[in-house]
């Protein structure tokens, strides 16, 4: 269709389109504008949250593994029936001590990464974000 067919409700439909399209493409600019203003540091945020997140998860692994330590030590010490041996045992050390070694190995490698590697830490997790 050229302009000339178009009637006057096409011809204002178009103009309004136009000038909607244009607001959208500002709206878009300035978003983007706000976002690399504000990327390092919401880069800095994130990587202070993961750290400390992260710290938090390895002390509470070598917590749980003390507890566990502190099991064994008060069990070998005391002399305690069989039944109530293996219920402290049951029940409190080895959910204890494999609680202690699951969250250790699975924050290990992030521990060190987020302390001594944060730049490629974080390059890491942005690749996964945008996998998905």
């Amino acid at each position: 269709m050229s302009k000339e067919t178009l009637t006057p409700m096409q011809q204002e439909l178009l103009d309004r389109a136009d000038s909607i399209f244009e607001s959208v493409a500002k709206t878009v600019t300035n978003i983007t504008d706000i976002a690399k203003e504000q990327l390092p540091d919401i880069a800095h945020q994130y990587l202070m949250f993961q750290s400390a997140y992260i710290t938090f998860m390895m002390v509470l692994s070598i917590v749980l593994g003390y507890v566990g330590y502190l099991f064994i030590k008060k069990g070998i010490a005391e002399e305690t029936s069989f039944d109530m041996s293996m219920t402290c045992f049951l029940f409190g050390v080895a959910p204890a001590i494999i609680s202690s070694l699951v969250l250790f190995s699975t924050y290990l490698k992030d521990f060190f990464m987020v302390w001594f590697a944060p730049k490629i830490f974080l390059i890491t997790h942005i690749v996964q974000l945008v996998k998905g």
